[in-house]
């Protein structure tokens, strides 16, 4: 088991669906959110689309060493200011294997759940400027992999999002991580040590 730090674009939907302001955070950056808009990541926290009475959520980092592991995994984003905020984290899930996401790609199509998210960020983009050319198509292209972007497996009780974002800084990642984090969206952060982490991260925050 590893406890991972993830970068994810903002959202102000709480991660039950896409919204457009991670990408006006992140414009004029060489990343995905500010090429395409949209993150998949914007459903991370959504428990109402299950898949066999589980939560599917998103990691960029494709590592064969985390398949089939269980992982904690605490979620940050950046916000217009440039501050750091903890969103909210996954407990013991699951880092799916290739052909286990093929299989999830064909059950979120068969529930509809692919084409509802799909449509969301296609009705999202039509009303941006930058992407008013975009075709359901395109999104389409972008969100609808053979093979699943939804990497984590997890159970819907073991997704927690804070009722609060929890602030935090670079300093505190130094005294915590013993260095700085993964700023970039396919990298993570390994955490050495979760009770520390917690104690001065995350739980003084919510006390």
């Amino acid at each position: 088991m590893a406890n991972l730090l993830q970068k994810i674009s903002w959202n102000e939907n709480l991660y039950q669906k896409p919204d457009i302001s991670g990408y006006y955070i992140e414009q004029g950056n060489d990343n995905y959110i500010a090429h395409f808009g949209v993150g998949h990541e914007a459903w991370n926290f959504n428990k109402s689309d299950l898949v066999d009475g589980k939560v599917y959520g998103y990691l960029k980092a494709e590592v064969s060493t985390l398949f089939n592991e269980k992982h904690n995994i605490f979620f940050f984003s950046r916000n217009l200011n440039g501050d750091l905020f903890l969103v909210g984290y996954y407990k013991d899930c699951k880092y799916l294997a290739e052909e286990e996401r093929i299989k999830l790609r064909e059950r979120m199509a068969e529930s509809g759940i692919l084409d509802k998210r799909i449509n969301q960020v296609y009705r999202i983009l039509r009303d941006e400027d930058d992407f008013s050319e975009w075709s359901w198509d395109d999104v389409e292209e972008e969100f609808g992999f053979e093979v699943s972007s939804f990497k984590l497996e997890v159970l819907p009780e073991n997704v927690i999002i804070f009722d609060k974002k929890i602030p935090f800084t670079e300093q505190d990642c130094i005294d915590v991580l013993e260095k700085g984090w993964q700023e970039r969206y396919g990298n993570y952060t390994f955490i050495p040590d979760l009770e520390e982490f917690m104690s001065k991260i995350v739980e003084k925050e919510l006390v």
